[in-house]
């Protein structure tokens, strides 16, 4: 039971690490007026729901909806994992975009104002 433990508490720590490094680099490049690193094409937050937006580069723009809904579920979908598939939808700009989202209710987003 402790080595499993002590395995757990590692993993966290250094997720916990790898989080303080992209903060420092993301402050970093804020300093050096320096263009930040957006992983995604859109995110945002919608009642309990995080969503991300990710495009689709690795196929052509023309490419039919079945077939690029096909081409996400087997590329996109599992390297984002646990999000799930959500929409896709064809940009002038960008081409295929797949929408992917998850439950996220890490932080309670509910206000009550105070009683007087």
């Amino acid at each position: 039971m402790e080595k499993d433990q002590l395995e757990k508490e590692n993993i966290q720590l250094k997720n916990h690490i790898r989080n303080l490094q992209e903060a420092i680099g993301r402050w970093k490049r804020m300093a050096q007026d320096k263009a930040p690193r957006h992983e995604y094409l859109r995110e945002r937050h919608d009642h309990d729901f995080h969503f991300i937006d990710v495009i689709v580069s690795d196929i052509p723009e023309d490419t039919p909806l079945h077939e690029a809904q096909k081409h996400m579920l087997e590329t996109i979908i599992p390297k984002y994992h646990p999000y799930i598939y959500h929409a896709c939808y064809r940009s002038k700009k960008y081409g295929w975009v797949c929408t992917l989202s998850k439950y996220d209710d890490e932080v309670d987003m509910t206000y009550l104002p105070p009683v007087t």
